[in-house]
């Protein structure tokens, strides 16, 4: 019988992981940043999206923005509050994940399943997105 040389053992480690079995404790961890909306169009939340009469509105009442940097990925969640004059007030959110790009101060995002481009820049701990003609602005 044969001993697994301390040599051998390094490869086996690395034939797991690239086998798809990692080692416990060396899982890679995905770094995220988090950025908080606190704008639309240069006024705070919370930010009337649309009412019909007077009897209902609905509006944006918060939201985050994380990305992977390393991964070229985002996830953006809105809270959305709807409220009638004859309803309790309902909260809801809605989630976009897609990929971006940075270069400089620039970005652009693409949410998954659409070829639509958002353009956005970043400025310090600042981003601020345009998204069907209204500018997000979310910080750090």
């Amino acid at each position: 019988m044969r001993l697994l040389q301390p040599a051998s053992l390094g490869g086996l480690a690395a034939l797991l992981l690239l086998g798809g079995w990692a080692v416990p404790g060396t899982e890679a961890k995905v770094e995220t940043e988090r950025y908080l909306l606190v704008q639309v169009d240069g006024r705070p939340l919370p930010f009337l999206i649309y009412a019909v009469d007077d009897d209902c509105e609905v509006d944006l009442v918060g939201g985050t923005l994380d990305l992977e940097p390393a991964r070229g990925r985002y996830v953006l969640v809105d809270r959305v509050r709807g409220q009638c004059a004859w309803t309790a007030p309902d909260e809801v959110e809605e989630r976009e994940s897609g990929r971006y790009e940075a270069d400089a101060l620039e970005m652009r995002f693409r949410s998954d399943g659409s070829s639509r481009t958002w353009p956005g820049w970043a400025r310090g701990d600042t981003i601020r997105m345009v998204r069907g003609g209204r500018a997000y602005t979310f910080r750090r």
